[in-house]
């Protein structure tokens, strides 16, 4: 009986530690702030990152290697009517990537600069019923920065 005992508190230490360490199944390589999915894995939704959906924000999100500690939202609303949402965070995939997912998307950026760091930076702008809506991509050395925003014009 003790030994049963022992093998189920040992179990379920196991998945306890598994749990803490975050992600099971989602494939991020152990980085529990990373999230990458494959066909067959369990994708982490929006709501787990505190993120407004697609169709909310009226823009397209790329969601790939996310780097869910890095996500800033924010919402204004006033009577019920949408007067600004954005959302700000960081992937780990490069800039070319995440460019050319937002060209696909998007079409072609409004705006290609180099900041003064000397980041490329992409800018796309569409006007959708009543809302200006931004999509900021810039890369850096280690992530690439994306910022969505949707402002009641």
């Amino acid at each position: 009986m003790r030994k049963n005992v022992n093998a189920i508190l040992a179990v379920l230490m196991f998945a306890c530690m598994c749990c803490f360490a975050g992600c099971v199944g989602c494939s991020c390589d152990g980085d529990a702030k990373v999230h990458k999915t494959y066909p067959g894995t369990k994708e982490t939704t929006q709501d787990e990152w505190n993120i407004p959906n697609e169709e909310k924000l009226g823009l397209p999100l790329y969601k790939n290697n996310m780097l869910v500690s890095s996500v800033e939202s924010s919402s204004e609303e006033t009577d019920g009517v949408v007067k600004q949402i954005e959302v700000d965070y960081n992937t780990k995939d490069d800039f070319s990537t995440v460019a050319q997912w937002y060209k696909d998307k998007l079409g072609e950026p409004a705006k290609t600069s180099t900041t003064e760091d000397g980041n490329q930076q992409m800018t796309w702008k569409t006007d959708l019923e009543g809302y200006e809506n931004l999509v900021v991509v810039t890369g850096t050395k280690d992530h690439t920065a994306i910022s969505a925003i949707k402002t009641k014009v």
